[in-house]
């Protein structure tokens, strides 16, 4: 499959979680997600939104709004041609999510807010740098796994989530 067949297909099938995608549609369409991405960002850029914040502008955020289905569904097609759940594209997510809510509540910002600079830094401090590493390790090891998932080769023949997905023709 070649860049503009992905891309066309992935927009096609916007919202269709069923079925099976190859490699080739799911990485061109993230080789095009990151492209479009960088020029929506440098975009709102030229137009003065976007700074040192690291806040997007209108055109990056609207441009996030109307990809991000078609690349959930082509990530959750991409593992179902693997045999594996597309659910299992969610976990990186639920685990960093999770990780980020331990660290808030071991730091106390749930119960006693962010507080001053240096009430913040004393709990940072507290909190140590081995939980400091079990939070980006938690975060980081799920989603290396969930990238090796989309690496791999799908099943070859039909699988339960369908059959092959058609070569097509460069």
């Amino acid at each position: 499959m070649t860049f503009g067949q992905s891309v066309r297909t992935c927009f096609r099938n916007y919202a269709t979680f069923r079925g099976r995608a190859r490699r080739s549609e799911y990485w061109w369409f993230a080789l095009f997600l990151a492209l479009t991405s960088s020029a929506a960002s440098a975009i709102d850029e030229g137009l003065g939104f976007g700074g040192a914040d690291g806040a997007g502008g209108p055109v990056s955020g609207l441009w996030g709004l109307a990809t991000f289905l078609p690349a959930l569904a082509v990530g959750w097609r991409r593992l179902h041609d693997t045999g594996r759940p597309g659910w299992l594209l969610l976990v990186p997510t639920i685990v960093a999510l999770a990780a980020l809510a331990w660290a808030a509540r071991s730091l106390g910002l749930f119960s006693a807010g962010i507080g001053s600079p240096e009430e913040m830094m004393d709990r940072l401090a507290a909190f140590g740098p081995a939980r400091m590493a079990l939070v980006g390790a938690a975060t980081f090891i799920p989603a290396v796994a969930l990238i090796v998932m989309l690496c791999q080769p799908g099943e070859r023949g039909a699988n339960r989530y369908g059959p092959e997905p058609e070569a097509t023709p460069a």
